[in-house]
Parts: structure tokens; C-alpha cells; sequence
């Protein structure tokens, strides 16, 4: 994904308009909207998953992963907010299941601050499956600093759209 130039041949005088045209200014119009939650703000870009400009189902600025018999969908049918959800499907039984989904890297705005704040909603269609939440923390060369901050963590889950709002702390040398 990515923003795409309109060439001056495209818009000349008294010619007609293209669907050529058109998907790229829809297209660029999306990407322009998917970045307005910048880094620099401290929120994730693409935070309602509201964008997929390049229609792989996997919402801009996120990355999905599957653990072995988990399935995943972005659909418009079940959310919470605004028109698109991530869900990840848990076919039942130990050790198998479901999957996650990680933001691109967040710039820390002021390191060291003593507290950050994370929210989200959450639904589960079955209450008893184990759900997680991790801020993942990460020097200023983007290595691991494995000191993930586990922000929720429960196998009692919400089966309709709930809130969360969670306080946590940064390891002091956390840039991302």
C-alpha cells in the first residue's frame, strides 16, 4: 500500500473520466486516511483497522500472524467501532488456535515517562478462550528489548463489545 501519483495526462482538459482514475484517487484518499494517526502521536497508525487499501485483508500499518488451526477474518459484520474488525477463530482444543495481530513500530513521543495508557474492545464470541494483550518494547535500533508488558491476559473474555483501558510502564531505554 502506498500512495500512487496522478499524472497531468490523466486529468487533461475535456477528457473523459477513467474507473483508472477514480480507484486512485479513492485509493490515495485511503491512504492518506489510514496515516492520520501518526507515529509521532504515540497511537498506532490504522488504529480502527478501518483501511485496506491494497484489499489483502489485513488492515494497513498491521501484520497478522496464525497459530497452528486459527483462521482470521476483516469483516464489517461484528464491531465494535466504526465499519471493520479483526477477528481470529479458535478451533477448539489444546495448544492449537487462533492468532494476533502487531501495530508497526510506535515512536515513544518522551521516554521515560512513568506512565502510558493503552485501550481497546474486545469480544469474544465464547467466554472461556484465552485472550491477550502485549506492548511489545523495543531499543532505539528496533531490536527486542523482551520486556513485553502484558496489559491483559484472561481466559474470562467479554461475548459482547467491551472497553478496556489499561495503565502501564516502559522500560526506560524503550524508543518504539
Amino acid at each position: 500500500m502506498s500512495y500512487t501519483a496522478i499524472l497531468n495526462s490523466e486529468i487533461n482538459v475535456n477528457d473523459p473520466i477513467t474507473q483508472a482514475l477514480m480507484q486512485k484517487i479513492k485509493d490515495n484518499h485511503d491512504y492518506f486516511y489510514g496515516l492520520l494517526a501518526s507515529n509521532a502521536s504515540g497511537l498506532p497508525m490504522n488504529g480502527s483497522f478501518e483501511i485496506d487499501s491494497d484489499a489483502d485483508t489485513i488492515p494497513d500499518f498491521w501484520t497478522k500472524s496464525l497459530y497452528a488451526g486459527g483462521s482470521y477474518a476483516y469483516e464489517g459484520t461484528t464491531v465494535g467501532h466504526g465499519k471493520k474488525s479483526v477477528k481470529f477463530v479458535h478451533p477448539g482444543g489444546a495448544g492449537n488456535g487462533g492468532g494476533y495481530i502487531d501495530s508497526d513500530y510506535i515512536e515513544v513521543a518522551e521516554p521515560g515517562l512513568e506512565w502510558y495508557f493503552v485501550s481497546f474492545l474486545l469480544k469474544c464470541s465464547v467466554a472461556g478462550m484465552k485472550n491477550q494483550v502485549k506492548i511489545r518494547c523495543f531499543d532505539i535500533a528496533k531490536a527486542d528489548l523482551s520486556s513485553d508488558q502484558i496489559v491483559y491476559d484472561s481466559i474470562l473474555n467479554p461475548t459482547s463489545w467491551t472497553q478496556f483501558i489499561y495503565q502501564f510502564t516502559l522500560p526506560a531505554n524503550t524508543r518504539y
